[in-house]
């Protein structure tokens, strides 16, 4: 299916953001140099520290005196100097006033522009990093924008990431001039891109309070939230346009205002993590939870990681020299990128996985895929770089004081050469041992599917190998007879998971048949399926829970089948390997249908009047008693599973035979319901519903319900465990009276199955003394 064209505003925001993205590079790389000094701004600018040959060295200045102003401009704070310098531009002298030794002096200040060649290692690698991160930043804004420009939530995530791409918490020197100058076209191409990132921590609060489902409903809710961002917005545009055109209006008159603005986004950030937090304890979707909590953990990781960078960044302080000097900013941006990377994740894929399982099959892939193959190119690496960052201590240094670390790595990195075929089928087996168990049981069951003689007789054994190899919530095989409005479900897993009909003629199958491949059934917010099929049609997806369509047979005017796979029960989506496994045996299966073969299930039934003992038609007398059998519409073979063995007794309800499972091998008590009382397809869908609740149920106390179906529309059955023992009624009437302490025995129990039941919200309406069993064990 062809994805829709973005329209025309997707591709000037995306112009915007890549033109103020290069526009930064540009400052960084051909703006002004540095002044060249660590300061405290205190009332002035009093220098720590003057590096030589730098702009401030060249004009006079020295370590201990206190600039005073700048182009007539008081210095007050930080603030006051990050305003001044974004003006500054190349070969213009800057005035400053010093104060040295309680004279004042007077001096000019000249910038050279920047030259990247001449940076050292360790300012190349942090500023690589940091702008490496804002690059992936930006690529996953456009991704998001491009793909779900169609989804209000996909706009906002696309913003808020695009925003802190481009933001620059400490502008570069020089970059309110260099934008001044730029030509007035390409100016109001960047003002797009300018004011989302002022909305950032809007649009960031914004998604979290409605991602994936609105957290406030009431339109004075949202007027009360937004309030305070409306209420600073003002005063921050008024604050950049003045710090871009007019700096003397900014100079000295920001502080409380400034402090305001800072308090309120801080405010937004913490407010979307909690309404975060709050929104997932809201929610009842497994899927929906797991999107929530994936996007907290990397939204908290990646904040979390950012505070040293920005401590390296903002504070000037003499103790804040470590976070500046060593490799904390590198480890920090990278760290950072877990945020974005996750809200992509989230945004991009609505099938998504947990992130325990995230964290374990990342190490599980890197142990056993990546880390014993690139020890040795690793090791290489690491020691270079330790010998170009220490490069001013002997090599005899550096091996004395690390040489075991790197003799570790060299041992470790040959016993992996030698040993890797091994290591790898270890880790292998260790890690991916589910994946080999569900390949194994399904290549078998392609197997034995070749070898049977029609599609009803593995139908059964079919769906129970793909539910104990997948684990999906349900695994179903539908079947359409020619010309008929519906697939019926021929056979299901685990028990109880029995499928609603699916309409033949309906969207949704006519957009599977075109596909003639499995099909991933995804009704997200702005899923393709959810865009193209009717409401009826994802409706029915919905509820039916149903994640995987897989074809058998589609030709029309012939039979038609398919696999209906619900959603994993490991929180993982089907892979492409078990797209092709289950298209193996749906293979499979069609040939097996192309067999002609009478069914079993037209075999008819003959019953014993005295014993209930049952036969094949065309039997005369039974074997035991030696009755003449009476025939009996019910066919001998029900769904081509279950074979009546003997009639075990008759109630108002229905009939229970004795059977075998033919498909497990093992006898079980079938409950054969009373055609009347299931007359019509409303009537059998209200048995399905209610026979569904009861093979949910579980109680030591409770007979355990394996199975249910309706055969011919009206002949409903439950199938239910085999039990050896006497009703209640007969032992009552073979022992005439029960003692007190057995009476209150049973009823405890009794009592504790229909606690159980009712918890479940079922109740039994018919309790009596004939429908409680006595088991012999």
């Amino acid at each position: 299916m062809e994805h829709q064209r973005a329209p025309w505003w997707v591709y000037l925001m995306a112009a915007s953001f890549v033109c103020l993205y290069s526009l930064n590079i540009y400052v960084d790389l051909r703006g002004p140099q540095a002044a060249g000094t660590h300061a405290i701004y205190e009332n002035g600018i009093f220098l720590l520290q003057v590096n030589p040959g730098s702009p401030i060295q060249r004009a006079g200045l020295r370590s201990g005196d206190r600039v005073i102003s700048i182009n007539g401009f008081a210095i007050h704070d930080y603030i006051d100097w990050l305003t001044l310098r974004t003006h500054f531009e190349v070969g213009r002298p800057i005035d400053m006033e010093f104060e040295r030794e309680s004279q004042r002096l007077h001096s000019s200040m000249v910038f050279e522009r920047q030259d990247p060649s001449s940076w050292e290692l360790n300012t190349w690698v942090p500023y690589l990093t940091a702008r490496f991160a804002e690059l992936i930043m930006l690529a996953l804004a456009l991704l998001i924008l491009f793909k779900r420009f169609h989804d209000l939530n996909g706009c906002i995530g696309a913003g808020l990431l695009a925003a802190f791409a481009v933001s620059n918490p400490v502008p570069p020197y020089g970059w309110a001039a260099i934008f001044r100058h730029l030509p007035l076209p390409f100016i109001l191409l960047l003002c797009p891109a300018m004011l989302i990132m002022l909305f950032g921590v809007g649009f960031f609060f914004t998604f979290c309070t409605t991602f994936p489902r609105k957290l406030f409903q009431k339109r004075s809710q949202w007027v009360l939230v937004w309030t305070p961002f409306v209420v600073v917005f003002p005063y921050l545009l008024v604050f950049i346009m003045k710090l871009l055109y007019w700096p003397e209006r900014v100079v000295g008159l920001h502080g409380v205002g400034l402090s305001v603005t800072y308090a309120v986004a801080i405010a937004y950030v913490f407010g979307g993590l909690a309404a975060l937090i709050v929104n997932f304890r809201r929610l009842e979707d497994a899927n929906e939870r797991r999107r929530v909590k994936v996007l907290v953990v990397g939204t908290t990781v990646g904040l979390f990681a950012l505070v040293p960078f920005m401590v390296s960044v903002l504070v000037v302080s003499p103790k804040a020299m470590f976070f500046r000097s060593s490799g904390v900013p590198v480890l920090s941006l990278l760290g950072f990128l877990s945020f974005p990377l996750s809200f992509a994740y989230v945004v991009l894929r609505h099938r998504v996985l947990d992130v325990e399982v995230i964290v374990r099959r990342g190490l599980q892939y890197a142990a056993a895929r990546g880390v014993m193959i690139s020890l040795v190119p690793a090791s290489i690496a690491l020691l270079l770089a330790d010998l170009t960052l220490h490069r001013d201590q002997p090599l005899g240094t550096i091996m004395e004081q690390r040489g075991w670390f790197y003799a570790a790595i060299a041992v470790v990195a040959f016993l992996a050469h030698k040993k890797r075929d091994q290591w790898m089928e270890v880790l292998d087996k260790k890690f991916f041992r589910e994946r080999y168990s569900a390949q194994k049981v399904l290549i078998e069951m392609a197997e034995e599917i070749r070898s049977a003689r029609m599609l009803e007789e593995v139908a059964p054994r079919t769906v129970s190998h793909i539910e104990t190899a997948l684990h999906p919530e349900f695994v179903a095989l539908m079947v359409r007879e020619v010309g008929g409005p519906e697939y019926r479900c021929l056979a299901s897993a685990p028990a109880g998971s029995a499928q609603r009909g699916l309409l033949a003629e309906s969207k949704l199958m006519s957009a599977f048949r075109l596909f003639a491949k499995p099909l991933q059934v995804s009704l997200a917010e702005s899923g393709w399926l959810k865009q193209q099929l009717p409401h009826q049609d994802t409706e029915f997806l919905r509820q039916a829970r149903i994640d995987l369509l897989v074809p058998v047979a589609l030709t029309a005017g012939m039979r038609e089948a398919l696999l209906v796979l619900g959603v994993k029960r490991s929180e993982e989506p089907y892979s492409g390997e078990d797209n092709e496994l289950l298209l193996a045996i749906a293979n499979n299966l069609a040939l097996l249908m192309e067999r002609p073969m009478t069914p079993p299930s037209s075999i008819g039934l003959e019953e014993c009047p005295q014993c209930g003992e049952c036969y094949d038609s065309g039997t005369s007398r039974c074997e035991n008693e030696g009755a003449k059998l009476a025939a009996s519409p019910i066919p001998r073979l029900l769904t081509s599973r279950y074979r009546l063995e003997k009639r075990l007794g008759r109630g108002g309800m229905g009939t229970v035979y004795k059977a075998l499972d033919t498909s497990l091998d093992r006898e079980v008590a079938l409950k054969l319901i009373r055609d009347d009382l299931v007359s019509n397809p409303e009537i059998a869908e209200r048995f399905r519903r209610e026979a569904k609740a009861a093979a949910a149920l579980s109680h030591p106390n409770l007979v355990t319900v394996y199975d249910f179906g309706v055969d011919a529309d009206t002949r409903a059955f439950l199938i239910m465990e085999l039990l050896e023992g006497v009703t209640l009624r007969q032992e009552i009437q073979r022992q005439n009276r029960l003692t007190s302490v057995r009476t209150l025995d049973i009823l405890r129990l009794v009592c504790s199955a229909v606690e159980a039941a009712h918890q479940k919200q079922i109740i039994h309406r018919d309790l009596k003394a004939e429908n409680i069993f006595l088991t012999r064990s």
